[in-house]
């Protein structure tokens, strides 16, 4: 019995600090930023001071996706960090952990930038069950953060397993290539929308999910406020979409968050844009697109010396008529 134990201890003692080191290759081989990996640990840097912090789903994701990162602090004349994650791994739990993450690493922001979409309040699969650690390095104290805050084996397993996966190991930094294509007609792109609303809901509009991932999302903020930031603008992004399920909860969930926190702005720019060719699919905004609703919204918004435009109806006068 005491020789399996010592053998099962020798085995531990030899392996755990082996994976680690076999998962620390990227890190150990590139500098990685956020216009040139999609993990945002691997580009999280420490005791860095930022303008903007942009956080949410893939939404938010765009700003740092293909070539736009650095083009986007040139229009707004801002220094800017992403903590967003695609591929429906921006839910509120990801993104409270990685603000979290942020805020322990030592770095500070003037303005959070939060790109809110309705169906990470409704579902467990965008928040606890997400596989939002794919990308991520094997960082100790966020996998501990992550399962004291209720995150399920699913992601823990995943960010483990995957750290041995070749492409991880082999994980170089991404080309700034920009998405040019365009959905063909406002009905394809209801198509594709009506194709992916039930996988985004399928648990659908479940109040009991929305009221426990809404008191997290306010954890979220709590945690922006005490950390000095001086301005939390939430933005419902635009698409193409001809309807966007729980929008109305969550919108009167926001506005009365607003009512509390006097830092807060809330813009609905859902509607801002219908053109598809805009659009790389009926949700997402193609480079172009990207190109236009800087110029028009976010620089007005949150570029150098604006103070936000502060009312949905001053926002709404920019938008195209639908």
């Amino acid at each position: 019995m005491r020789r399996l134990l010592f053998q099962t201890l020798l085995f531990l003692a030899i392996n755990i600090p082996l994976y680690f080191l076999v998962a620390s290759i990227p890190p150990l081989r590139y500098d990685f930023t956020n216009d040139t990996t999609k993990s945002v640990l691997l580009a999280m840097t420490k005791d860095a001071h930022y303008d903007l912090l942009v956080m949410g789903t893939s939404h938010a994701r765009l700003f740092s996706n293909d070539g736009t990162h650095k083009r986007l602090e040139e229009a707004l004349g801002l220094s800017l960090f992403n903590i967003g994650k695609d591929g429906g791994h921006g839910g509120v739990l990801p993104e409270f952990l990685f603000l979290s993450r942020f805020y322990e690493k030592g770095n500070s922001a003037d303005t959070l930038l939060y790109l809110v979409d309705p169906w990470v309040f409704f579902s467990p699969q965008w928040n606890e069950n997400a596989h939002f650690l794919e990308w991520e390095p094997a960082d100790v104290p966020f996998l501990v953060r992550a399962v004291q805050e209720g995150a399920s084996r699913i992601p823990i397993i995943n960010n483990l397993q995957y750290k041995l996966d070749p492409v991880w190991l082999k994980s170089e930094p991404l080309p700034p290539t920009p998405r040019t294509v365009k959905v063909p007609t406002l009905a394809a792109g209801a198509e594709q929308c009506a194709h992916d609303i039930p996988n985004s809901y399928q648990e659908g509009l479940n109040r009991e999910n929305f009221t426990r991932y809404s008191a997290l999302f306010e954890r979220t903020i709590d945690l922006a406020e005490a950390h000095g930031v001086k301005r939390i603008v939430f933005v419902v992004p635009t698409t193409i979409c001809p309807s966007i399920p729980g929008k109305a909860m969550m919108i009167d969930f926001l506005s009365d968050l607003k009512t509390r926190h006097p830092k807060v702005e809330l813009y609905d720019l859902s509607r801002t844009m219908n053109d598809p060719a805009y659009f790389y699919d009926y949700n997402h905004l193609n480079f172009d697109g990207m190109e236009i609703f800087t110029r028009e919204y976010l620089v007005p918004l949150v570029g150098k010396g604006s103070a936000g435009v502060r009312t949905l109806g001053d926002m709404a006068k920019k938008a195209p008529l639908e």
